[in-house]
C-alpha cells in the first residue's frame, strides 16, 4: 500500500469545485473532483484514495477531493479519514439554485430546492464545527484565499503563485453527461436516500 497525505474540501454545489480541484492538482498532488461518486455502498472516499495512491507514480503522493456531495456524508467520511486536513467552501443557496437550474434545466425545481437546502444545512454544520478553513465562493479569486487554502491543505509544498494567476483565466466546468455516467447506481441511490432523510 502506498502512503499518502489526504485532504478533503467540502463545497456547496456550483462553487468552483471543478476549478479548485484542477488548480490543486500539480506535481505530486492529485485533487479529485467529486471523488465520492466513484465509491459504492457504503460511501468510502478512503477506498477511492487507496486506488488512486496505488496508481500514482509518486512515492508519497498528496491526494485530495473537492466534492459538492460529500457534505451529505460528512460524518462517515471524517470518521473514515480522521487524519485528513479539511476545508469548507460556502456559497449562498439562492445563487446555487440559479446556477444548478441553469446546468440541469430538466431537473424538477423541488429536487433542486431539496439538494440545495440539505447541502446548505450540512455545510453550515461543518463550518460551525471548525474543522478547517471556511471560505466563500466569491473569495476564490483572491490570491490570499488561495494561499490560505493551499498552506492549510498542502503545507509541505510552496504555494504556486504563477499557477494561481494562470488559473484565474480559466473557466473549468463539468460536462454533465460524462459526469453523470461516472456515478455508480449504488452511490446515486445513497444520495437520493440521504436527501429524503
Amino acid at each position: 500500500m502506498t502512503d499518502y497525505s489526504p485532504f478533503l474540501i467540502f463545497s456547496m454545489p456550483r462553487s468552483r469545485s471543478a476549478w479548485l480541484s484542477n488548480f490543486l492538482s500539480t506535481g505530486s498532488v492529485l485533487c479529485l473532483h467529486d471523488g465520492l461518486r466513484f465509491s459504492r455502498d457504503p460511501p468510502s472516499i478512503k477506498s477511492v484514495f487507496d486506488a488512486v495512491a496505488e496508481g500514482s507514480p509518486h512515492k508519497d503522493p498528496i491526494i485530495g477531493n473537492c466534492d459538492n456531495g460529500m457534505c451529505l456524508f460528512a460524518d462517515e467520511v471524517m470518521a473514515e479519514m480522521p487524519d485528513a486536513k479539511y476545508a469548507v467552501v460556502m456559497r449562498k443557496p439562492g445563487r446555487v439554485r440559479v446556477s444548478l437550474s441553469k446546468l440541469l434545466p430538466d431537473l424538477d425545481a423541488d429536487v433542486v430546492d431539496n439538494i440545495v437546502d440539505k447541502s446548505w444545512e450540512a455545510m453550515k454544520d461543518l463550518a460551525a464545527r471548525g474543522i478547517g478553513p471556511v471560505v466563500d465562493f466569491d473569495d476564490l479569486t483572491e490570491p490570499k484565499v488561495g494561499r490560505y487554502l493551499w498552506e492549510h491543505l498542502i503545507p509541505d509544498l510552496d504555494f504556486p503563485e504563477a499557477r494561481w494567476a494562470l488559473h484565474q483565466r480559466y473557466h473549468v466546468e463539468l460536462h454533465e453527461p460524462a459526469y453523470a455516467s461516472d456515478i455508480s447506481p449504488e452511490f446515486k441511490n445513497l444520495v437520493f436516500n440521504r436527501l429524503e432523510e
